[in-house]
Formats: C-alpha cells, sequence, structure tokens
C-alpha cells in the first residue's frame, strides 16, 4: 500500500508539470503577444512559443516535462521491483525522496551549474539503488 501512494505521487506530479507546461506556454504567448503589440509588429504564434524556443520559462518547462517522463518509467520499474524482492517500506521511502528531488527540477533548471545536479543525481541514485538491490534480490533467490 505504501508504495501505491507513491506511485500515485508521481504520476500526479507528472500531470501537474504537464499543466504547468501549458500554462507557462500561454503565459508566454500572451506576453510576447503584448510585447509584439506595442512594437506594432506581427505577434508570434503559440506553436513558435510553446515549439519554437522563444522563452525561457517555456524551455524550462518543457525540460521539466521531458526529463520526468524520461525518468518516470524506471522509477517505477524499480519501485515496484524493490518493493516485490526486498522491502515494500524502503521502496516507499525512497520512492518519496524521489518524488521529492523530481519535485524541484524545475527551479534549478537553467541556474548555474552545478545546481541541476541537486535534482538530477540524487534522483538517479534513488533509481540505481532500487533496481540494482531488487535484480539482486531476485537473483539470489532460493529455487
Amino acid at each position: 500500500m505504501p508504495v501505491a501512494f507513491v506511485a500515485g505521487a508521481a504520476i500526479a506530479l507528472l500531470y501537474i508539470f504537464l499543466f504547468h507546461q501549458s500554462a507557462t506556454s500561454f503565459g508566454a504567448h500572451a506576453e510576447l503577444r503584448r510585447e509584439a503589440k506595442a512594437r506594432g509588429e506581427k505577434a508570434p504564434r503559440l506553436a513558435e512559443v510553446k515549439y519554437g524556443g522563444n522563452s525561457g520559462a517555456v524551455l524550462a518547462a518543457n525540460r521539466c516535462v521531458g526529463n520526468y517522463l524520461e525518468q518516470l518509467v524506471p522509477f517505477l520499474l524499480s519501485l515496484f521491483g524493490h518493493a516485490l524482492f526486498v522491502s515494500a517500506n524502503q521502496a516507499a521511502a525512497i520512492g518519496w525522496a524521489w518524488v521529492f528531488f523530481r519535485l524541484y527540477y524545475g527551479f534549478v533548471f537553467g541556474r548555474p551549474f552545478p545546481a541541476l545536479f541537486t535534482s538530477t543525481i540524487p534522483a538517479y541514485l534513488c533509481v540505481w539503488w532500487m533496481a540494482g538491490t531488487a535484480i539482486h534480490a531476485a537473483a539470489t533467490l532460493a529455487p
């Protein structure tokens, strides 16, 4: 049961990041439209803002979602593997740590080196630890 709560929180965080990504794109688009209108220029289309890199905030939101999606599958597999073969309570504790480290990725993206590593490296270690211990436990099970 504790692992189910962590998995639910991880999936909820994905949707929070997706909502933030869209909201950031719409906000940046509105701001760029106002600026273009004030200068008498043609405003960019929403797609240009969302996918064209016209905004640092949009880039940060896009990378937050992209990096999270890249890490979510290995996290969930290692979380459930660790819970199954090692300890559900330990998997939940490490899983909550992973959610915390992923939570602030967007805040440190774009900050000077090595700020981003304070989110990514500990999160990777959580996944690698859970995966490694699950694989070891599964491999050493008595037949």
